[in-house]
This record gives C-alpha cells, structure tokens and sequence, in this order.
C-alpha cells in the first residue's frame, strides 16, 4: 500500500508535464497549481507511511496538510473557471488568507494546541 500512495504522487507530475508540453495557455496557470499541490500531497503522504520516527510523520503531515489545503483552494478556482464561474478578487483572497491560517494552526502543532491536542502515530496494517 505504501508504493500506491508513492505512485499516485507521480500521476500529478505526469498532468504537470502533458500541460507543459501542450502550450499551456496563461489561463491554465491554475491548473499547473492544482496538479503541483496534489503531487505534494500525495508525495508528503507517502512520506508519512515510509516515516520511521515521530519527527518525521509530523513533517510528512505539515507537507499533506499544505498541499492538500491548496488543492482545494486551487480546485475551487480551476472549477469555477471551468464552468465560466466568475469568483472576485477580495472572495479569492480571503479563501487565500483562510487557508494561510490553517496551515499556520497545522504548522505550529508541535508547540501549541491550535490544530491538535495530541499527536502520536502507529502501524495499522504496515502503514
């Protein structure tokens, strides 16, 4: 199962490169983004099964959290594009600033309790 999630990082990268080499148009930018932040994601959470040490998940965590957070920000805007949905600037920005925030809370797990009240990993099915 491990492997799986190390594969599923690569199919983004994948996107990222058929999108490069089509000429991408400026407005597809965002979809270069969203394919970005999965491979992080997913890369990050394949990172986090391969972890041996508590250091480790907790970065391999940080890493999921902000790519996955940006997914959807990025998800949101490449879809809204998509269906000729028009979002303003400020609405942008400020889903822009909340994801910010929660990516602070998720960073600073290790010193405060803004995110989590507790942390600890185990092995459930050899992941």
């Amino acid at each position: 199962m491990k492997w799986f999630y190390l594969a599923a990082a690569i199919l983004p990268i994948l996107g990222i490169a058929y999108h490069y080499e089509t000429g991408m148009p400026k407005a597809s930018q965002k979809q270069i983004f969203l394919f970005s932040s999965i491979a992080i994601a997913n890369y990050s959470y394949a990172m986090g099964c391969f972890a041996h040490t508590m250091e480790g998940v907790i970065i391999a965590n940080q890493l999921y959290n902000f790519g996955s957070i940006f997914a959807n920000f990025f998800m949101i805007m490449v879809v809204s594009e998509l269906c000729g949905i028009k979002i303003n600037q400020w609405i942008q920005r400020l889903i822009f600033v909340y994801c910010v925030v929660i990516i602070f809370f998720v960073s600073t797990c290790t010193k405060y309790t803004l995110y989590y009240s507790e942390i600890g990993y185990g092995l459930y099915h050899g992941v």
